[in-house]
């Protein structure tokens, strides 16, 4: 069974689920057994809200959070080559993943500030590039030795 917080309406939810894989790790999210499924992935430690996620509620950013915890499951280390928490993958922007709380932060509010203001395309798609860009060297200066 998983549970999920619904950001648009503050509602828990809960869904039936059978996992695909072992639990291992403590909380193991399988998502409905493939989490490329699902549009604007946030995944966190399941301890406390962060400021990523209040971030992503005050800009009004639909997303499903799935926590986990360690060691993280496999789909979470293939679609986090850093593998820090919290992480933000977004499919709007060629399903970049973007992770730690300061990169995922910059990264947010760049891209979602810049999105509201342009309508042209090209112009969009330069602002995605940057803001990638800002929170890929974030990421490369936070990353684990």
């Amino acid at each position: 069974m998983l549970m999920a917080i619904d950001a648009s309406s503050f509602t828990l939810r809960t869904t039936q689920h059978k996992p695909k894989s072992a639990l291992l790790g403590g909380y193991h999210a399988d998502v409905g057994a493939d989490p490329a499924n699902i549009p604007k992935l946030f995944v966190a430690n399941s301890e406390s809200i962060s400021s990523t996620e209040k971030l992503l509620l005050s800009m009004k950013v639909p997303y499903t959070t799935v926590p986990i915890s360690s060691p993280h499951p496999d789909w979470f280390n293939r679609i986090n080559e850093f593998r820090n928490l919290p992480a933000f993958r977004n499919p709007e922007d060629c399903n970049r993943v973007i992770s730690g709380e300061e990169c995922c932060n910059e990264y947010i509010r760049g891209y979602f500030s810049a999105k509201e203001e342009d309508y042209d395309k090209q112009a969009s798609k330069t602002n995605r590039d940057y803001y990638y860009e800002r929170a890929k060297k974030c990421m490369n200066k936070n990353k684990p030795q």
